[in-house]
Parts: C-alpha cells; structure tokens; sequence
C-alpha cells in the first residue's frame, strides 16, 4: 500500500472548509502536530531522489510517531510509508542521527481532517508557509490516476486547484528558507 496525494496551496482555508461542510464533511477539531524531518547525511540537498528513506518523528497529542517515507520513481507525492508509535521522541532522534540522518527541518502544523468519497482530506495551517490542502489515499492503485481522480473531484466542488505543490512541507519549507553559510538546510 501507499500513500498517494496532491497537495494545494490555498488563497482561503475557510471558504474551502465551508464548500466541504456544504457537501456533508464534519472536520475534527483541530490538531498541532510538529514534524521534524530527517534525510541521509549524505544527501546534500532536498528533494532527496526518489528511493532514498525519509524518516520524521511527528509530534501530536502528547504522543509520537516515527514515519519511514520512500518516493516513488517519477511521483514525488506517491510514497510507501510506514509508521509506529514510539514512546521516547528524544532517544528516537539520537537514534536517527546515530544510523546517519541529519535534522533538515522542523515543521509546525495546526490540521483538520475529514474524510470524503473514499478519500482524506487535511486542511493545513503550516507556520511560515500558509493555508494548504492535502487530499490523500492509502491503495495500490496507478498514483496518476488516483491523483486525477481527486483533482476532478475538487473541480467539481470548485476548489481551485491551480496551485498545486509538488513537494512536502519539508522540501517547501528548506527550499523557501534555503541553508546556512555551510549549504545545510535552516531549521
């Protein structure tokens, strides 16, 4: 199984919130999740290239989340990934630093979820970044196809979809704050 998703920045979080409420979706309350994101050390720059392991450990809840993302061939927004609850956030970032990952950002989130015709939608208010929505599926089906599935379904509801991201926050976030006077990432 993989995560397949699109990701578009928004000029309006709410009037995209009340279209979707229109068509029945209850959002949960919101959630501030901090995700800090990992890539090999030998890996100079983001994106890193399709295949290579990205790991992050999201913070949410008083709980934490220990993700291993890997990109498919030629779809930067269709990635196996596979994640476990761990109880020591602090010692799981030693870890990752000790098997060869290096810190690249730490990115702030507040999101809402709903779910709507088979699909999760995520309205995101990322600090720094601005309003997004992520629409995701978790299958084995073509990633083009579910990805055009969820544009057309957007367009249908009239959700602007014409700035659509290709990348994660991370990769957003490092390549709008660029590195340090050594090339490496800001945080």
């Amino acid at each position: 199984m993989k995560e397949i998703e699109i990701k578009i920045q928004l000029g309006d979080l709410d009037e995209v919130r009340a279209v979707l409420e229109k068509q029945g979706c209850v959002f949960e309350s919101p959630k501030a999740q901090e995700d800090t994101i990992f890539i090999p050390n030998n890996e100079p720059t983001v994106p890193v290239p399709a295949g290579v392991n990205v790991l992050r450990i999201r913070r949410q809840n008083n709980k934490a989340v220990f993700t291993l993302k890997q990109s498919d061939f030629g779809n930067n927004l269709s990635k196996t990934e596979i994640e476990t609850e761990v109880l020591d956030a602090e010692s799981m970032e030693k870890a990752v630093g000790l098997l060869g990952y290096k810190k690249i950002a730490v990115v702030n989130k507040s999101r809402q979820i709903c779910k709507f015709k088979g699909f999760e939608i995520c309205l995101d208010l990322v600090e720094k970044l601005g309003d997004y929505l992520e629409m995701e599926k978790i299958t084995d089906e073509d990633p083009e196809t579910v990805q055009a599935e969820m544009l057309s379904l957007l367009g249908e509801l009239g959700i602007d979809a014409s700035k659509q991201v290709g990348y994660g926050y991370d990769v957003i976030y490092v390549q709008k704050f660029g590195g340090d006077k050594n090339g490496q990432p800001a945080i």
